[in-house]
């Protein structure tokens, strides 16, 4: 019982380290830890784990001081796709077989085994039965010295006879004959029906689904600022994973309290721009250092390049507040980013830095603007006369100012102040220009340039009405359309036109072709309306089409839309009867004669139709008429046929079925056909058919019996008169068995069977 014990206490042992490692959870780590030098303690607290990191606590003495949860939920949209099934109705032409009975007589040819007898000499022995009185003498076995004692006796005998014999020999043969047969048989043909079905179609579809989903990210930190007593103290990280296990880990910390001074500068980060014209910015900052005890000295760095060293503790002042020490530096700073340090050092050797960024843009180039903007204008005569203001301002000078009209100068300014005149503004300017816009769109550009080199330009667009051009519509508006009548799709289109003042004309066009136009007037005499339309049937054979819609107004402004119809031809639909499939013969032939019907059905057209066997076309057929030159001229069949006897060897083979429609698609399907030659299996008997002559009975019969197929035999089995004598596993196409049966006085049949 104690080593039972013993043995279980070592394997919880043992298993409880494998399984805390298995459920652990994440890895912690803590910053700052050991020694520190002040009282008010910035601790970052990290987790991390590969399956995410949901909770991060941190303590401090004992008491929880900060937490954070690290996940980040909330509903997302998914795409999902998948396979769907849906019906999908189609009609066509489907050929029926069609089943009635008739009474009928025909000759069918069976073939198998026959017994032939006829009779033939032989030369044979044979016994016969004789009786009669016979003289026997005996004595006994144990007397030699006796002499023998005789009697006469009634007795049958046999005795052996030989000579020649007409016997009946039989054997057997395998033969064909003709039987009549008569009874009801099922008569077939094929008829077409136009019909309709649901077929299943898998189509490929996708959508989006919303999921309510918690990311957790692989690593987590948590930053808390926490002000402590000299001395000892402890400071454990409690942390979450996403699948719930915690482990927490403690760290000691020990507050020294040795302050160093301290330093700040002013502004300690900010964006400012060049103000000068020597192209850099000049500005100062304010460097302000204090300490507990007394400071040393002030050192200010830019770009790390000293450009300050303040003593802040001379040693002829004596009576200065050598605490605090504050004073400002001029600075000249060129475009970019630039870092201003300042160390402080007190009189303990301590230092402090402080460290401000600041990032000075160039020049910002000059702002153009327009009066008026550009927009919309009436011409008043030929032309529309208007006075066009450019204005430029620029945060440093202005240099020069240009007003362009589609792309050509109008007017130009130099901007610049003259050396002698204190007074002149050179950050602003304006110009003026009166022009002449004939109607259309105009492009009016502004250009400035400043002191820096800096360009500006802004394009305004004015626009010059003179009147506006008429509007089409077409309905329908186009799309795609089935054909309807003889293989075209036959419809009434019209076109419509408005126009602000009148429509002179509108016309509508057939890929090209004028097939309706009208001037717009009620009546002769009377003028043009605002709006007009024109109707025309259309017919669009299979393909792409372009109606076009063009009118003019009384201005001989054009208006111009094209609409474009597709006509759907769905390409030919094949078949096959029979269709396909495996064909048997037990008869030994070099191949089998089979004849096939291809048909197809189009919805305007078939052209063509061929049938290949194994690659190699066997019939072909042009299904439109010899005389169809043209398909106005005549109507091209909707469905064709085309029928071939194949002569179709052992083995399996591909009938393919290929068809064309009178706009060129092509539609193609193969059948499977399989042929089987499977001859019965022959068979024999040793000893053959014939009469046994015994002594006595039962008469044990030993035979052989043997069969061969060419495919391949499975068992082999002998009966005597029905009833089996006689079985065996056959493996390969040849199969003998060897075996013995006994035989009473009789006639008897011995059956072979394979």
């Amino acid at each position: 019982m104690k080593r039972v014990i013993s043995i279980l206490l070592l394997i919880m042992l043992i298993a409880q380290p494998a399984i805390a490692w298995w459920n652990s959870g994440p890895s912690i780590s803590l910053s700052p830890t050991g020694i520190v030098k002040t009282t008010s303690v910035t601790f970052t607290a990290s987790a991390s784990d590969s399956d995410g990191v949901k909770a991060i606590s941190l303590y401090v003495d004992g008491s929880k001081v900060a937490s954070k949860s690290c996940e980040s939920c909330g509903w997302k949209t998914e795409k999902k796709c998948s396979w769907v099934t849906e019906k999908v109705k189609k009609c066509g032409w489907k050929t029926e077989k069609v089943c009635k009975e008739k009474y009928k007589c025909w000759n069918e040819k069976e073939c198998g085994w026959k017994k032939e007898c006829w009779y033939d000499w032989k030369y044979k022995c044979w016994y016969e039965k004789r009786c009669g009185w016979k003289k026997e003498c005996s004595k006994p076995w144990w007397c030699f010295w006796c002499s023998e004692e005789c009697e006469w006796k009634y007795k049958c005998w046999y005795e052996k006879k030989c000579g020649w014999k007409k016997e009946k020999v039989c054997d057997w043969k395998y033969k064909c004959w003709n039987e009549k047969k008569c009874g009801w048989k099922w008569d077939c043909w094929n008829e077409k029906k136009y019909e309709c079905w649901y077929e299943n179609e898998k189509k490929y579809k996708c959508w989006y689904e919303k999921v309510y989903k918690c990311n957790y990210p692989s690593s987590c930190s948590l930053y808390k600022t926490v002000s402590l007593k000299p001395g000892y103290h402890s400071v454990k990280v409690v942390a979450e994973d996403a699948n719930g296990a915690t482990s927490s880990k403690t760290f000691y910390l020990n507050v020294i309290v040795d302050k160093p001074p301290s330093v700040s500068i002013s502004p300690s980060s900010g964006t400012y721009t060049v103000n000068n014209k020597d192209g850099k910015w000049h500005g100062k900052v304010t460097v302000s250092a204090s300490d507990d005890i007394e400071l040393d000295w002030v050192r200010v760095y830019v770009d790390n390049q000293l450009v300050k060293d303040y003593d802040c503790n001379p040693w002829w002042a004596f009576w200065l507040d050598k605490k605090n020490c504050k004073f400002d530096v001029d600075l000249k700073l060129s475009p970019g980013w630039h870092t201003v340090k300042a160390k402080a050092m007190d009189t303990g050797g301590h230092a402090k830095e402080a460290t401000a960024m600041l990032y000075i843009k160039a020049d910002n180039p000059p702002s153009v603007s327009l009066s008026p903007p550009g927009g919309t204008f009436k011409a008043k005569g030929a032309y529309y006369k208007g006075i066009f203001t450019a204005k430029a301002t620029d945060d440093v000078g202005l240099s020069s100012l240009r007003m362009y009209l589609d792309g050509k100068l109008q007017a130009s300014k130099s901007c610049s102040c003259p050396w002698w005149n204190p007074f002149c503004n050179d950050k602003s300017c304006s110009l003026s220009k009166e022009m002449l816009l004939s109607p259309g769109t105009h492009v009016i550009k502004v250009v400035a340039t400043d002191t820096s080199g800096h360009t500006a330009e802004k394009q305004y667009t004015a626009t010059v009405q003179k009147d506006n051009p008429p509007t089409v519509t077409l309905s329908p508006p186009g799309g795609t359309f089935e054909v309807n009548k003889d293989g075209k799709y036959v419809g009434k289109v019209t076109a419509y036109a408005s126009d602000d003042s009148a429509v002179v004309s509108l016309k509508m066009y057939l890929d090209g072709s004028l097939k309706a136009s009208s001037s717009c007037k009620p009546c002769w005499w009377c003028s043009a309306s605002k709006s007009c339309s024109i109707s025309a049937n259309l017919e669009m054979g299979p393909g792409k089409h372009t109606v076009k819609v063009v009118a003019y107004d009384d201005g001989n402004q054009k208006a111009e839309k094209i609409y474009t119809f597709i006509i759907k031809d769905n390409p030919p639909v094949v078949s096959l009867s029979p269709p396909g499939g495996e064909f048997k013969t037990d008869k030994k032939v070099e191949y089998i004669t089979k004849s096939f019907t291809a048909t197809a059905t189009d919805d305007v057209g078939v052209e063509y139709i061929w049938m290949y066997l194994d690659g190699k076309e066997v019939a072909s057929k042009s299904c439109k008429p010899w005389w169809c030159f043209w398909s106005w001229f005549c109507s091209i069949p909707k469905s064709c046929s085309v029928s071939a006897s194949l002569k179709l060897t052992e083995g399996k083979h591909s009938i393919n079925v290929k068809a064309k429609d009178t706009s060129g698609h092509v539609a193609s399907k193969s059948w499977n056909v399989k042929v089987v030659i499977d001859i019965p299996p022959s068979v024999g008997l040793t000893p053959s058919e014939g009469r046994i002559t015994v002594i006595k009975v039962p008469y044990k019969l030993e035979y052989s019996a043997w069969a061969s197929d060419d495919k391949g035999l499975k068992s082999l089995n002998v009966y005597l008169d029905g009833k089996k004598i006689g079985y065996k596993n056959c493996k390969g196409t040849t199969c003998k068995l060897v075996g013995s049966t006994y035989l009473n006085e009789g006639k008897h049949v011995i059956r072979v069977e394979a």
